[in-house]
């Protein structure tokens, strides 16, 4: 029998600059109300997304989720898990299955945590494997670790942010992604001596290369934060920037940057001229994995219009060392080693690891003969069937416009 299902054709909506919503109009899959800014699924486009989701909660099955319906408050999926975990510890995630999204949350065993969240990304890349665009790149966040999913897409897109893409192998990144081992400028370079120098108004990184004639690689600035514990002092070499949720992960605590006041106290009235040399004990250095045996490197003084040269790490100090450094446009890819660009990125799924003692819902324990288990690790996440629907539409694949 031949379909009658309402499919209208239209122009694609005025001033709209999503491409996959444009696409899902214009093929009669929906309505966008520009006003308030809704989409309306029109029965096409209905169809197709109870298709997605269904796909999606087969693939989640059979990495071992429970996908249910109905689950709609906090604590359902937390309620489920402690009713049937005891009798079934290899459904360790519970997934709550919406119109516009499917919400994850999994309490595990040491040890688990990870292979249980990879299970599950491992089997939405595989339902997905023809879309060689969408991808998974983890983010450092205060409490653990996020993976997202996503697709590069156009500039407006819903569910778009601002990341990273390496446009030789595809290669996905957010500024707060880890990065990896350290780049080291300063090999089979002899240590310097300490040395002063005078540097009138150098309060910048530029003005500081300027005057001595050096990049910026081979300065070090102090970053200087404050925190419910005191202040902590953030070491990055000049050209790279700061990673906030790096720094309060390394840090265990929420950072601001460090008032007037705190920073007359410690280090002086010397904004921009701060430097990790000569600093009482209360306050709390940590470095870049970058500086790992960093030699000759110029400084803040502590000191107005004054510098330190030839400072060189486990020589002059000795700092903790930590994942601090965020992800740029031109850093080489990790993957291949071309050089990174901007972009837009549509967020499909986010999933959130959590850190032991930093996760926002309390252990799990279980009862059997054999006695009580206890999951004290938690992760969660969120499948936004809507902006995969849409990342389809735009066509980063040949499905896109299947």
């Amino acid at each position: 029998m031949e379909s009658s299902r309402f499919l209208p054709e239209q122009a694609a909506p005025g001033k709209v600059r999503d491409r996959g919503l444009a696409a899902l109009v214009e093929r009669g899959r929906g309505a966008y109300n520009a006003k308030d800014g809704a989409l309306f699924l029109l029965p096409q486009g209905r169809a197709e997304r109870t298709v997605l989701r269904e796909k999606l909660c087969f693939a989640l099955e059979s990495a071992g989720a429970v996908p249910v319906e109905g689950a709609t408050e906090e604590g359902h999926l937390r309620s489920l898990a402690e009713r049937y975990l005891r009798d079934h510890p290899d459904r360790n995630a519970w997934a709550s299955v919406g119109q516009g999204e499917i919400r994850l949350a999994a309490w595990c065993r040491e040890g688990e945590d990870a292979s249980g969240l990879e299970r599950v990304l491992v089997a939405l890349t595989e339902e997905e494997k023809g879309n060689g665009a969408f991808r998974t790149f983890p983010e450092t966040t205060p409490q653990g670790i996020r993976i997202l999913w996503a697709a590069p897409s156009s500039e407006g897109a819903g569910a778009g942010r601002p990341g990273l893409r390496c446009p030789s192998c595809g290669t996905l990144l957010g500024a707060d992604s880890p990065r990896e081992g350290a780049v080291r400028l300063e090999e089979g370079e002899e240590p310097g001596t300490l040395a002063e120098v005078t540097t009138p108004g150098a309060t910048t990184i530029p003005e500081l290369c300027r005057q001595l004639g050096i990049e910026a690689g081979r300065t070090l600035k102090t970053l200087v934060y404050s925190t419910p514990s005191g202040v902590a002092a953030a070491l990055l070499r000049g050209d790279r920037e700061l990673s906030c949720p790096k720094l309060e992960r390394a840090l265990g605590e929420p950072t601001e940057r460090a008032a007037h006041d705190a920073l007359v106290r410690f280090f002086g009235d010397v904004a921009g001229y701060c430097g990790p040399l000569g600093l009482p004990p209360e306050v709390r250095l940590l470095a870049d994995r970058d500086l790992e045996g960093a030699r000759n490197l110029v400084a803040g003084a502590n000191r107005r219009d004054t510098h330190v040269m030839g400072v060189c790490l486990g020589r002059d100090l000795t700092p903790p060392l930590a994942d601090l450094g965020a992800w740029k446009a031109g850093d080489p890819c990790p993957d291949c080693g071309a050089l990174l660009e901007e972009g837009t990125l549509r967020v499909l799924g986010a999933f959130e690891l959590f850190d032991p003692g930093r996760s926002p819902e309390k252990p799990l324990v279980t009862a059997n003969r054999e006695g009580k288990t206890e999951r004290p690790r938690f992760w969660r996440g969120r499948i936004d069937l809507e902006a995969l629907q849409l990342a389809l539409e735009e066509g980063t694949s040949p499905c896109g416009n299947a």
